[in-house]
């Protein structure tokens, strides 16, 4: 698609229309088409290989030219990261994916791979999913908190593909709202840690994860 110079604008158009035709619910997104499928919602991506078995070129509807992904040194990273964590990386994704959809707002919901690849850089070496938890998130708050009021976001790193910015897309109101969430989720994770009383301490992770966490 890419090689054949078609603008993305018209590969999604095209990539939606067929869509259509299977789905009763369809949704043009920036570099997909989203479509619900039985109670699912799936993100669609054309691609198109730069070179074999390495990243791809993919369509940016807001940009307007085609840009590079890669699915699979993601996927690989991604492996990577939990074997060295003896398997806390993907089940402390799992758990900051389900903070992250108890937020108050929709401004400060990061998409879920800037929240994967944040995981990646900050969880360290934890030795439980309550210092994972405190690690992240007191790493993200003293990576990034000082951009806060700044108008700026920083570059953040695809551990899959170092040369694409996850963050590209992501707006400074947004990014500042996301802050405060962290920050304030942190002391609470810190103090969850630190509590000596267990019925204090699962009183504060509820805080963070819901009423059922820890039942």
């Amino acid at each position: 698609m890419h090689a054949e110079g078609s603008e993305p604008e018209v590969v999604l158009s095209w990539l939606q229309g067929v869509l259509d035709k299977y789905y009763s619910e369809t949704r043009p997104q920036g570099r997909s088409i989203g479509i619900s499928a039985k109670g699912v919602w799936l993100d669609i991506v054309p691609g198109s290989p730069v070179y074999k078995d390495g990243p791809l070129w993919i369509p940016d509807r807001d940009a307007k030219e085609w840009v590079q992904s890669h699915p699979k040194g993601q996927i690989s990273a991604a492996s990577e990261k939990n074997k060295s964590t003896d398997g806390y990386y993907v089940q402390t994704v799992k758990l900051m994916k389900s903070w992250r959809d108890r937020l108050p707002t929709e401004k400060s919901k990061p998409k879920s791979y800037i929240l994967e690849t944040l995981v990646h850089q900050t969880i360290g070496l934890p030795t439980s999913h309550a210092r994972a938890v405190v690690s992240l998130l007191e790493g993200i708050n003293s990576s990034y908190g000082f951009y806060r009021g700044s108008g700026m976001v920083p570059t953040i790193a695809d551990p899959g593909f170092a040369s694409v910015n996850v963050a590209k897309r992501w707006s400074s109101a947004d990014f500042d709202a996301f802050l405060d969430q962290v920050k304030s989720a942190a002391t609470t994770a810190r103090q969850a840690l630190d509590a000596t009383d267990e019925a204090e301490s699962r009183k504060l992770w509820r805080k963070l994860f819901g009423s059922t966490f820890g039942a």
